[in-house]
């Protein structure tokens, strides 16, 4: 959940650890994002899609672990990670890894070209 102001955000924080209310409650209470619709859930996400200092928190994190008000940007966030589910390579996931690594093989190549005077792509 977030919010921009920071009393609040301790407040809500303490609610949380003393077991007063639920994530869920005060979610769809307080946030100030979209994600107070969801009752504070966001995701299924991948780590490599949010922003490094929230992805570095949840990658350390155990299922029900909550962390203290953390800024990021103009936003103070009170985040739990509920689930943890690891990738698989099945696949979808196969192809798109082969999608992406073509993608950046052929930025790289016209890269390359560009930089060796071959063609302009003015």
């Amino acid at each position: 959940m977030r919010t921009k102001d920071e009393g609040l955000a301790d407040e809500l924080y303490f609610r949380l650890q003393e077991g007063e209310q639920s994530f869920t409650e005060l979610a769809q209470q307080f946030s100030q994002g979209p994600e107070a619709k969801s009752g504070g859930w966001c995701g299924p996400v991948e780590l490599g899609k949010i922003s490094s200092k929230l992805a570095q928190m949840l990658y350390g994190s155990k299922p029900g672990q909550l962390w203290r008000p953390t800024r990021l940007g103009e936003w103070l966030v009170i985040v739990r990670l509920e689930i943890l589910i690891p990738a698989l390579l099945d696949e979808s996931m196969r192809q798109r890894l082969l999608d992406e690594l073509f993608e950046a093989w052929l930025e790289e190549k016209l890269v390359e070209l560009t930089n060796g005077g071959w063609i302009s792509l003015d």
